[in-house]
């Protein structure tokens, strides 16, 4: 979604201004996901993606930008765990 033109790269912008970017790919639904909700995602998933961001980059802070759901789930978490930042 942020890189559909090679010459208006939200991803290669951030990089230029010294940002390493990561993604976070929730994978293909299936029934396993199924009985998952909304706080799943924001309470379960998000810390362990975040925690594995920290280790690999070696930072603590951090900035999340998520597109549409995404988006929430970033507002969610950041509202709920704003003490980690």
């Amino acid at each position: 979604m942020f890189d559909l033109f090679p010459d208006r790269s939200l991803i290669r912008y951030f990089q230029s201004q010294g940002f390493d970017v990561y993604m976070i790919d929730w994978g293909t639904p299936s029934r396993k996901q199924a009985r998952y909700n909304f706080g799943t995602y924001i309470k379960i998933f998000m810390p362990d993606f975040i925690s594995k961001i920290r280790e690999h980059s070696g930072q603590q802070q951090l900035s999340l930008y998520g597109w549409s759901l995404g988006g929430a789930i970033s507002l969610c978490y950041t509202s709920l765990f704003k003490e980690k930042y």
